[in-house]
């Protein structure tokens, strides 16, 4: 307390002699000493519930006077009234940083939604680190975010006693009722921006009855030089030596820390004639290993700048206060203009600091390049793109909305149209739309998803820490449209808005740095939460509203497509209802759980290998109407992330099988048919190797589907295929292996004979298996020449295609070998039946194309 006494703030309020007033004056000085009592027990529990923080105690509340007392100057005005709102709103301000301010303590937290977003953002972040301290950092970041806050309520609330009875930090009745609120109010400020401190505090509090009228309360002033005051405390006081060294602390946490542990006490700059500037100087020097701290310490002393201006720019503007609120004495901070400046007094040893930083000079460019045709490469399909990344962000949020909307279902709409001689596609939704916030800020941050972003856990509490998941992760997808659209319009609302909340923001030619923002009449349906508009570039579409598709079947000629048909496939694995629309024809495409409750599968197989349009190679209908019958999802509990079947007739067909990302189509292989859906691998959204599901999900629905071709008595071929489709899936196809093998028949003839594992295992025993091996950049594969030396005296493993991790034999590392080879399946059988495998690796006897040599490999068991 003796700190607080002296100090001119104090001097001049509450501890003046004034034999007029001794009454009042008492109440006031016995009052605070309780508060300050009280406070002083509440905030000494914030060291041990959060260690990481630099010294919150009583001794940074009793130094924020003098720090204050420095900023405002001598003969600052400040009656008693309002040294003991200051005092109070000292003691609040940072009170919360502990469990005790909240109900419920630490209990209590961790119900609060924004905890549990934070607990599942930690668990997401580091998924190795251990669950207490996902728990601690979670604890941390909602005391972090919620203290200020919960400070505007400490002055009102009690706590009970073992008795039952409330104990309040204000003790006396009357002045907790006239000035609680005000100080939690002010406490509460701290983390504002200023210009609220205007529209949210009143600019005078008139003095209670029982107080003399001349005590009037300006609670602006009090919370400037409160802010002033909590920026400018940065001192070793706060992170001294001994507790430095007892406490371990890391990353940012540990920069504050070395920060201030290296800092003395700010004082007036001796340099400056008019006494109106500050200076903060360290104890020692700061190396090199501790370069990230003294930056910290930069950075603090120009928040002490920006507040200080800040401050005074407020107070000046107030008319009709300047005599008892005039503008704090203080007005710079020595050093602040640059880094190396500033060095000259918070010390270096061994480096230099300079206004040197990773800078773009022309983002525009970047945005261009990165954000463009330059990231998916030269002559990719722009439409399919755009398209598909607007549907994404679409869709995200429609499911987004479905996790805090309860009973909610949602579509996509996509519309084409004629618009002055150009071609227009709008993209609409009902999903959680976006705030003006989103839209001018999250939806232009380019690199950084909203989704993942901190800005969700604000506007959607809760959403994070449910088992939503967005299809959207690298943040630049909707830059992506400038690829295709001469001009760009995204109007939007949240979901929760009325109509006349509609925003949007215009690019009317093309990408700029620059948009426009328009707050208008509504331009949305009922319905919609947002719209994205593109006026697209010439030749995209053609005359006739078709888009041309190239690869189908194999096909090089790209063949014309109605609108309608090229969208549905572009959603084929979606999990949201798609309402296509163009010359008044209208579509739904079903979201994939609804298709596959109806059971209508041949028509989505017929849309997907868009079969109205092919002619040369068309399939079979008993060939599509076969696989409809075996197509089976693969689950995540509900959630499909796939619904195929294995692949068990063609040798290089893809048209029927589609891979996805996030449920829109990203290309085909040749594995399976129908859709499974894969992560990116990147920000281009090029598939990664394996499908999104994990090892068990694509095992269940792979038993399932050698279930099916073993019930079916599916002919040998079709097992021989559906293993090597198993096998490239990372997949053991050991239930139904077959494979072929090159027989003799006597007279220097073969013929290929599909043979079974049992069957496998008794050859090796009997005559053992040829192959013939080439090493060829860092694989070793199985070939097959018609002009190689086939054996006579047993059968040789032949290679049906030229392709495939079924015939890789080794690889030179064994991380990156596949998991489920024609070697590898046969090794492991012949081994659970009790025997050993040996290979003799033989001699060269050719070479390959590639001009490696050949080797002819003997495989036998024993």
């Amino acid at each position: 307390m003796k700190e607080i006494e002296n100090t001119g703030l104090w001097k001049r309020s509450l501890g003046a002699q004034n034999s007029e007033n001794v009454r009042e004056y008492e109440r006031l000085k016995t009052s605070f000493c309780t508060f300050r009592e009280r406070a002083s027990q509440l905030v000494s529990r914030i060291s041990s519930d959060l260690p990481e923080l630099t010294i919150h105690d009583i001794s940074h509340l009793d130094a924020l006077w003098g720090v204050a007392d420095l900023i405002a100057g001598d003969d600052y005005p400040l009656n008693p009234l309002e040294a003991f709102v200051f005092g109070g709103a000292v003691l609040l301000h940072d009170a919360a940083l502990c469990f005790e301010a909240y109900e419920n303590g630490l209990k209590g937290i961790r119900e609060n939604v924004y905890w549990q977003d934070a607990y599942a953002t930690e668990l997401k972040k580091y998924p190795d680190a251990e669950n207490d301290e996902c728990l601690k950092a979670a604890d941390f970041v909602t005391i972090r975010r919620f203290h200020s806050a919960r400070a505007a309520d400490l002055a009102k609330i009690g706590w009970k006693t073992p008795n039952d009875h409330d104990i309040f930090l204000i003790d006396d009745t009357n002045l907790r009722s006239n000035f609680g609120e005000i100080i939690g109010l002010i406490a509460s400020s701290h983390h504002w921006d200023i210009e609220k401190l205007l529209t949210s505090l009143p600019g005078q509090l008139n003095a209670p009855g029982n107080f003399p009228s001349s005590w009037v309360v300006d609670p602006i002033k009090i919370a400037c030089l409160l802010r002033c005051a909590d920026a400018a405390h940065i001192d070793s006081r706060r992170a001294p030596d001994f507790l430095y060294a007892l406490v371990r602390r890391h990353g940012v946490s540990l920069q504050h820390w070395q920060a201030q542990n290296r800092l003395s006490q700010v004082g007036p700059s001796h340099s400056d004639p008019e006494n109106r500037t500050l200076l903060f100087t360290s104890c020692s020097a700061f190396p090199i290993d501790e370069a990230d701290a003294w930056w910290v310490a930069y950075d603090a002393i120009c928040l002490v700048q920006r507040e200080l201006q800040n401050s005074n720019q407020l107070l000046s503007s107030r008319l009709g206060t300047s005599s008892k609120s005039p503008l704090f004495k203080m007005q710079h901070v020595e050093g602040v203009d640059n880094p190396a400046n500033a060095s000259k007094h918070i010390r270096v040893t061994g480096w230099m600091p300079c206004s040197v930083s990773v800078h773009v000079s022309d983002m525009q460019r970047l945005i261009e390049r990165l954000g463009g045709e330059q990231l998916y490469g030269a002559g990719c399909d722009k439409l399919k793109i755009v398209i598909r990344e607007m549907l994404q962000n679409s869709r995200d949020a429609v499911v987004a909305r479905r996790f805090i909307d309860e009973g909610y279902v949602g579509e996509i709409s996509v519309r084409l149209s004629q618009f002055n001689g150009n071609w227009k596609i709008d993209i609409i939704d009902d999903g959680v739309g976006m705030s003006m916030g989103v839209l001018t800020g999250a939806l232009l941050d380019f690199g950084s998803s909203f989704w993942s972003g901190n800005i969700v856990q604000d506007e959607f509490p809760g959403l994070r820490s449910s088992k939503f998941q967005s299809a959207g992760r690298f943040g630049i997808g909707f830059f992506s449209v400038f690829m295709a659209a001469k001009s760009v319009e995204v109007a939007a609302r949240r979901y929760d808005a009325g109509l006349d909340a509609v925003n949007r923001l215009l690019f009317p030619k093309g990408l700029t740095l620059r948009p426009t923002l328009v707050s208008s009449t509504p331009c949305l349906g009922a319905r919609e939460s947002t719209r994205v508009s593109l006026i697209l570039e010439d030749g995209l579409i053609n005359e006739n509203g078709t888009i041309s598709v190239g690869g189908i079947t194999g096909h090089q000629d790209k063949i014309p497509i109605d609108f309608n048909s090229y969208i549905s496939v572009l959603v084929c694995g979606l999990d949201v209802n798609v309402n296509i629309s163009h010359n008044n024809e209208s579509t739904i495409h079903h979201s994939v759980a609804e298709i596959t409750r109806t059971g209508d599968m041949g028509r989505w197989l017929r849309d997907i290998y868009y079969s109205r349009y092919v002619v040369h190679g068309a399939l079979p209908e008993e060939i599509i109407s076969k696989y409809d019958t075996r197509l089976r999802a693969v689950r995540r509990g509900k959630e499909i992330l796939g619904y195929a079947a294995i692949n068990s007739t063609f040798q290089n067909n893809v048209a029927l099988s589609v891979t996805t990302i996030g449920g829109l189509e990203s290309g085909r292989n040749s594995y399976f048919l129908g859709y499974m859906d894969y992560d990116p691998q990147s920000a281009k959204r090029d598939q990664g190797p394996k499908p999104r599901a994990t090892a068990d999900e694509l095992d269940v629905w792979a038993n399932e589907q050698m279930d099916i071709l073993i019930k079916e008595n599916a002919p040998k071929e079709e097992l021989e295929k559906a293993t090597r489709s198993f096998s490239d899936m990372g997949i053991n196809p050991t239930r139904i292996f077959h494979t072929s093998l090159l027989v003799p028949i006597g007279n220097a003839q073969h013929q290929v004979q599909i043979v079974s594992m049992d069957e496998i295992l008794a050859i090796l025993k009997r005559t053992g298996i040829y192959l013939f091996a080439s090493h060829e950049g860092g694989w070793e594969y199985c070939r097959h020449y018609d002009n190689l030396p086939y054996d006579q005296e047993g059968p040789t493993f032949i290679p049906l295609e030229n392709s495939g991790t079924f015939y890789v034999l080794r690889r030179d590392s064994p991380a990156n070998e596949p998991e489920y080879t024609f070697l590898k399946c046969v090794s492991d059988y012949v081994e659970a039946n009790g025997c050993c495998i040996s290979i003799d690796h033989g001699q060269p006897v050719g070479r390959t194309i590639f001009g490696t040599p050949l080797y002819k490999w003997r495989l036998t068991a024993s």
